[in-house]
């Protein structure tokens, strides 16, 4: 419903405003109007904080629980009763903590849960290689019992940490005013829920939907630039061997090199070099961008009765799916 004074946005269940304070119409305190002095004056009643009947503490915790009331409305007022807060399962925030704390505006919280297990391995790390190999089983298992703690502790303390955090929120809303009306106000706009763990969400999910299309993508595209060089070189190794052929037919024996024969082709662009070994005729047909470790289509000749060549292709540092039929 809106404020019929500012018009600001509130909930049905509301009783003063988030935006100005102000006691929304369709709520009565105990049934009883909120002014409790009527023989004042309009003006004193107004300026007056004494004017209004105070806030109970459940309305307190109402106010700054927000949404789920019936559930932490029980739990707080139990812990009011026994004087501290207790362990007790709570499981969402066992599935997600961090998103939970978030959710509950406990900020301070959410953030030392999320890189106090990066800290516990750094801290580990070092003890780890301080101590040397003898410390890394325990320094393991060290690091995985704070996991285990990070998991199952947290669900059991929620209830309490929550109950603690809502505390100090009012206490802290009081310090800045004892008016009824502005107390609602600052309590509904501090405690409450936040949106903010759904945009982490879907800015995550944003995030892990990229990195699962670039894991798909990336090696489909190196593949696809591989197959297409592989094809250009199998083409070239093709007019290679059929030259070397041409030369043994009419020395008896393997070129020195790929200029003594009569391959006069200008190398495309997939190709950096075309290499032949002249005491076993291997032809190696070097493709660009290999790096350190060269990879090359291997042309491999069977001389055979009658000085003629058969000629083998295999790959060379080069995957299987990405080799030309011919040299598979």
């Amino acid at each position: 419903m809106f404020c019929s004074e500012c018009r600001a946005q509130n909930n049905l269940v509301a009783r003063y405003c988030v935006g100005c304070g102000s006691e929304l119409k369709h709520f009565l305190i105990d049934d009883e109007p909120a002014i409790v002095q009527p023989s004042m004056p309009t003006s004193s009643l107004m300026q007056s904080d004494t004017c209004y009947k105070s806030l109970s503490r459940k309305e307190q915790y109402q106010a700054v629980i927000g949404s789920n009331q019936d559930y932490y409305l029980k739990k707080f007022l139990e812990f009011d009763r026994e004087g501290q807060g207790r362990p007790s399962w709570h499981w969402p925030a066992f599935f997600v903590t961090f998103y939970w704390m978030l959710y509950r505006k406990m900020w301070r919280n959410a953030v030392l849960y999320f890189i106090l297990p990066y800290v516990a391995l750094i801290i580990v790390g070092i003890a780890a290689g301080m101590i040397g190999g003898v410390g890394a089983p325990i320094a393991g298992l060290l690091y995985l019992a704070l996991m285990v703690g990070l998991w199952f502790v947290p669900p059991l303390y929620a209830d309490a940490l929550y109950y603690n955090h809502c505390r100090q929120v009012i206490a802290n809303a009081k310090q800045h005013t004892s008016h009824p009306h502005r107390l609602y106000g600052i309590l509904s706009t501090r405690g409450g829920t936040s949106n903010l763990f759904i945009i982490i969400i879907v800015f995550i999910s944003f995030v892990v939907m990229i990195g699962v299309l670039a894991a798909i993508m990336i090696p489909a595209y190196h593949n696809y630039a591989m197959r297409a060089k592989t094809t250009q070189a199998a083409a070239l190794g093709q007019k290679a061997t059929s030259a070397v052929d041409h030369y043994y037919q009419r020395h008896h024996q393997f070129p020195s090199s790929m200029q003594d024969t009569d391959l006069t082709q200008t190398l495309p662009q997939a190709v950096k070099a075309v290499e032949i070994d002249d005491q076993t005729g291997q032809i190696n047909v070097v493709l660009t961008g290999s790096g350190s470790r060269e990879s090359a289509l291997v042309f491999k000749p069977v001389v055979q009765v009658g000085d003629t060549i058969v000629w083998g292709c295999s790959g060379q540092y080069i995957a299987k799916v990405n080799l030309p039929q011919q040299c598979q």
